[in-house]
């Protein structure tokens, strides 16, 4: 004998009393205690009883005969191995989804905006004062093509197109850039922008390293011979008078790194007794070095100092206001003059010349340029040799450009007078 269905109607449906009340099929009007009534329909599915409800029997709510269809509707679903309150919740979950990727994509974080951030908040725990504005400046200049892009956003093909014009015809700039770009991305990745699974695209090893190409193997370092050092200096000294040249000569002069140079601001500069002392934060092995000027260090300095900006200006100034040379400046000159050299191996190059051309103690030559002396030595030797050193590097002064060589002074430098720019 077949259920009987359809046994409920319509009109008395508002009077009906407190309890189920089934309408024949698995439908049935729910009467709660305090008067509300909602259609319910329950259905076996995989050996389970479900339950499912439609909606208010109520006034605004589904008609009987609505209720009758959509019932109708659930047991042919059924009947066909379905089970709709599974879809109605995978269907819901759906929804959700979709409304929060909807609304994470609203707050989704640029990756120009990311690493400014990251930026300012560690800019006081760098020793370098430069470190900040390098770092702005590698991002505007370099990765400009990432900034407006938003960090999830962002494969390995994007980084790739940024490296790739700079990694070999820059290559250490392109290698500051590329560790640059993966901190902030491992940022994004800790802070939850991007998924933890996902792989760093700015990584190296195992991924771009298989899609740039090779940069080719050299000695970063490469020394002029000592010997050799008088002829380039005579060669620089010919050449247009540029704060890149007159920078470099200050460099080989004072046996100093490149970013000692290239950060040095006139409050570091006491010209009356020709002392450079640059500050611990600026130096290598984080200890205040001081360095004494030669003769014509000072006339280099007093030639720029009309021009100075200020006692925290930078010495040696690039062409963007405010800013001091690029790291580039010395490897660009270089190059021009056609010698197969770096601006860090003229170090060398005064050290050996020290070792084999003069007297002076190891430890003298070692100061003048900053060395760390280890062991016993370093421990009872804490003077810093100063007027030593000063004879020292008198001497190399002298060696690199002869006092009767034919070569002509730096003119006099007044206030208002054009500025000299890097060529």
């Amino acid at each position: 004998m077949a259920r009987q269905i359809n046994i409920l109607r319509q009109p008395a449906i508002a009077s009906l009393p407190t309890g189920r009340h089934s309408d024949g099929g698995g439908l049935y009007c729910v009467v709660a205690a305090g008067g509300s009534r909602q259609w319910v329909v329950f259905y076996h599915h995989a050996s389970k009883r479900r339950e499912m409800g439609l909606g208010s029997a109520g006034p605004a709510g589904l008609s009987l005969a609505d209720a009758r269809k959509r019932a109708a509707e659930i047991r042919a679903a059924v009947a066909s191995g379905r089970d709709p309150v599974a879809e109605k919740a995978a269907q819901r979950s759906a929804v959700r989804i979709a409304q929060e990727a909807a609304e994470a994509a609203t707050h989704r974080v640029l990756f120009g905006d990311l690493a400014k951030k990251y930026i300012l908040e560690r800019a006081a725990t760098w020793k370098d004062s430069r470190a900040e504005a390098n770092w702005l400046w590698s991002i505007e200049h370099h990765a400009s093509a990432l900034i407006t892009m938003p960090v999830d956003d962002i494969r390995l093909e994007h980084v790739q197109a940024v490296l790739a014009p700079i990694w070999v015809a820059k290559q250490e700039t392109a290698k500051k850039v590329r560790r640059r770009i993966e901190a902030i991305l491992d940022v994004a990745r800790v802070q939850g922008l991007i998924p933890a699974q996902s792989p760093n695209p700015a990584k190296l090893t195992g991924n771009l390293a298989l899609v740039l190409p090779r940069a080719p193997r050299g000695d970063h370092h490469t020394a002029l011979p000592y010997r050799e050092v008088p002829t380039f200096m005579k060669k620089l000294r010919t050449r247009a008078i540029t704060n890149g040249s007159l920078a470099f000569e200050f460099l080989i002069l004072t046996a100093t790194r490149t970013g000692e140079v290239l950060g040095a601001s006139w409050s570091e500069i006491h010209l009356d007794q020709r002392l450079w002392t640059i500050p611990a934060e600026r130096m290598k092995a984080s200890r205040e070095h001081i360095v004494p000027l030669s003769e014509r260090a000072a006339d280099i300095l007093k030639f720029m100092r009309p021009h100075a900006s200020g006692d925290n200006g930078f010495v040696f100034p690039g062409q963007s206001e405010g800013r001091p040379l690029s790291n580039m400046a010395f490897l660009s000159l270089l190059r021009r003059m056609n010698v197969d050299a770096t601006a860090h191996g003229f170090r060398s190059s005064f050290r050996d010349w020290a070792g084999d051309c003069t007297g002076h103690e190891r430890e003298v030559a070692e100061a003048a340029l900053a060395h760390t002396i280890g062991g016993v030595e370093g421990a009872y030797r804490r003077a810093t040799a100063l007027e030593k050193r000063r004879v020292l590097m008198n001497e190399w002064s002298d060696y690199c450009c002869p006092p009767n060589s034919s070569q002509q002074p730096l003119p006099k430098q007044e206030a208002g007078d054009k500025h000299p720019t890097l060529r």
